[in-house]
């Protein structure tokens, strides 16, 4: 297994895998290093120079054999950066056929064990496990507190910005150690890109040691231990679901309008504690409004940071909205 601290390397994703190789080479002598678009690199992730050399540098994190593409992929790299070596950077190890051309064509070849020795001579710190803030902690305590009087349901209102994502991954890990034994978790939204967010969010608190999945228009990972979902892929799909599968459920934005779908999806499940997660909306009279009023809050508990706590506390900074019709700014 390649772990650097508690964090194993399998279980990283991509981008955390080529930042992760950029270090290692930076304690090997590669200078200059620097990452390639996300999109179109042309075959080369890392670009980065040694004793004067140019190195195109592509890493594949995988669990397969990598094969000639990656040798193929390389050496356009190479052509397109101007780079005179190359190198294939691999978790994995190489099939024959990518360690032929790559000796035909001069491409360096690291694959697993080059990884595990660069791991056990390279002083890299394991990245930074991330700590939830004083108003994150008085939340997390009240939750606790509404479990230990038997609740299974819950609404945090924070203010954007507040770490609300946070919350709820720190309050499921914490719901793990109550509970002894490894959860799943099933966030859910109705945009993809949160889910995105929220499953890096949720890595930085759990570490990459469990299986984080999405499922939504494109990916639909139903084994995944913490699962990030969308309402309408859900929806479509709960019957491929045991209702019992996850014991802690996340709602985001929950204070969106329900639809039917929504109320669908969430009352299917039957997880041991649900959290919804929603900003505290403020209307001009200074009252919160849009009363959370579908069925599956019919709410008996509700954490809210208070709006002015916080502005007190320089965590968010206040403004105010002046609203003008039409009329009114061509009198301006």
């Amino acid at each position: 297994m390649l772990e650097l601290g508690n964090i194993e390397i399998d279980s990283l994703d991509g981008e955390s895998f080529e930042k992760l190789i950029a270090d290692l080479l930076s304690a090997n002598e590669f200078v200059e290093i620097s990452m390639t678009p996300k999109t179109a690199d042309f075959g080369a992730d890392i670009l980065a120079i040694k004793k004067g050399e140019k190195f195109a540098i592509q890493v594949k994190r995988s669990t397969s054999t990598i094969g000639l593409a990656a040798i193929q992929e390389v050496l356009g790299g190479m052509a397109y950066y101007g780079a005179k070596r190359g190198i294939v950077v691999t978790n994995s190890s190489f099939a024959v056929s990518a360690r032929e051309l790559a000796k035909r064509a001069g491409i360096e070849l690291f694959d697993r064990k080059t990884i595990k020795h660069w791991l056990s001579h390279a002083k890299l710190a394991a990245p930074d496990v991330i700590k939830p803030r004083p108003h994150q902690i008085a939340a997390i305590e009240e939750l606790a507190r509404l479990r230990n009087r038997g609740e299974n349901r819950a609404l945090a209102i924070m203010a954007s910005g507040l770490g609300k994502t946070y919350l709820a991954a720190f309050d499921s890990l914490r719901f793990q150690g109550t509970l002894g034994k490894p959860i799943r978790v099933l966030y859910l939204s109705h945009q993809g890109v949160i889910l995105e967010q929220a499953s890096q969010s949720f890595k930085r608190v759990y570490g990459a040691k469990r299986r984080f999945g999405r499922f939504d228009g494109e990916v639909r990972d139903r084994a995944a231990e913490l699962l990030f979902a969308t309402f309408q892929s859900m929806h479509e799909n709960l019957s491929s679901f045991d209702p019992d599968a996850f014991e802690y459920l996340i709602i985001d934005e929950a204070h969106h309008t329900a639809a039917p779908t929504r109320d669908k999806v969430v009352n299917y499940f039957r997880p041991l504690f649900r959290l919804g997660l929603r900003p505290p909306l403020i209307a001009v009279t200074g009252k919160t409004y849009m009363p959370i009023t579908t069925t599956w809050w019919v709410c008996h508990c509700l954490w809210s940071e208070q709006l002015r706590k916080i502005c007190y506390r320089q965590l968010i900074t206040a403004f105010f909205l002046i609203g003008l019709t039409p009329m009114l700014w061509e009198k301006l």
